[in-house]
């Protein structure tokens, strides 16, 4: 008996079937993959928020400063050099990466001072929730609708 091989044909066929599929395919898994990213970055922002609000109940619920220049109060001063928010927030994160969004492209900082130790981060912070008009901190309590900002 005499074995029939595959016709160019049928190869080309085949070959086509599984393009398609793949091209069916690949948008679905980027899609997840996104929202891999995303649901990791929604992380990264609840750790964040989650230390804020511990750095605010060991520090009379001020927020910790987002400056680069001296604060209004030398004991918030960081020791890295002045009270920077994510200096701030260091010891009560468990690593750097949780500063750096996984959907952020190339990797590239927003914003980091001079001589940080942090390689990236992607998160900003509003200064204008850390001080009062009178360069005071401000806490809490003195925002309206805190959860709205």
């Amino acid at each position: 008996m005499k074995r029939r091989a595959f016709t160019l044909i049928e190869l080309l066929v085949v070959i086509a079937i599984i393009a398609i599929l793949a091209a069916i395919l690949f948008p679905v898994f980027a899609k997840a993959r996104e929202k891999a990213r995303q649901s990791a970055c929604l992380s990264n922002v609840k750790q964040m928020a989650f230390a804020v609000h511990s750095y605010m109940n060991d520090w009379d619920n001020c927020y910790p400063s987002s400056a680069r220049y001296p604060t209004p109060d030398p004991k918030w001063d960081n020791v890295y050099g002045y009270g920077f928010w994510m200096w701030l927030l260091q010891p009560y994160m468990k690593t750097y990466d949780v500063y750096r969004c996984p959907s952020a492209p190339h990797n590239k900082p927003v914003w980091l001072p001079e001589n940080s130790p942090y390689p990236v981060a992607n998160y900003g912070y509003n200064e204008y929730i850390v001080y009062t008009t009178d360069r005071e901190f401000n806490t809490e309590s003195n925002i309206p609708l805190p959860s709205q900002t």
